[in-house]
């Protein structure tokens, strides 16, 4: 499932390559700018200012960097036959552009190409790119959110990389960086079975709290 759930990813996004979760491991070698804390208890993006503090009793699977973006994935569930999983991908990338136009809480009009000046509404490219992989009726809009003391975006996705129709999730966006000339998109995007939903959403607004500005 690990497996298939990030090669969906690989495809899609074009950043991770094969990742093999092995049974039992409690900690992961970074790679990139992502650095695991001497302590084994975090991870450390240094260029964005941030890190990620792993929950308890999460699987980890090993740190990848492709470029200059980092990502780190990590899992609930995985070693007790029958219980729900959630699968949380954390990836670190460059902000080439403002914010507001990778998401936004507000729409705003833009021109289709090849339409003769018809206008659509978008909240941003993160969001037109969910609407693409799962369909509009999939994807909800953006609401305002603040997580220690950062505000950002959080956006319900009513289906998974798997696109069978039986997971849920969540994605989260977060601009950071030292100051304004390098300035770096934070993504949580976070999968659980749709049976699950409910208690699913709740301990990913949890984990989303360890991260740290």
């Amino acid at each position: 499932m690990v497996k298939r759930y990030l090669a969906v990813w690989v495809a899609v996004l074009a950043v991770l390559g094969p990742i093999n979760l092995a049974s039992g491991q409690d900690k992961a070698d970074a790679t990139g700018n992502l650095k695991p804390a001497e302590d084994g208890k975090s991870y450390v993006h240094e260029p964005s200012r941030s890190r990620f503090v792993l929950p308890p009793g999460w699987e980890v699977i090993p740190a990848k960097a492709i470029g200059k973006s980092s990502f780190l994935a990590i899992r609930q569930g995985a070693r007790n036959p029958g219980d729900p999983t959630i699968d949380v991908l954390i990836s670190w990338s460059p902000l080439t552009v403002q914010f507001a136009d990778v998401i936004d809480g507000v729409a705003r009009k833009v021109t289709i190409p090849n339409s003769d000046g018809k206008q659509r509404d978008t909240y941003g490219i993160e969001h037109d790119l969910l609407q693409m992989l799962y369909g509009a009726e999939k994807v909800g809009k953006p609401d305002a959110v603040t997580v220690n003391e950062r505000p950002g975006f959080k956006v319900l996705v009513d289906n998974g990389p798997t696109l069978d129709d039986k997971e849920s999730g969540v994605v989260y966006l977060f601009e950071t960086g030292p100051d304004e000339q390098n300035r770096w998109k934070v993504k949580v995007r976070a999968t659980m079975p749709k049976l699950h939903k409910a208690e699913g959403l709740k301990t990913v607004d949890e984990v989303v709290k360890n991260l740290r500005w």
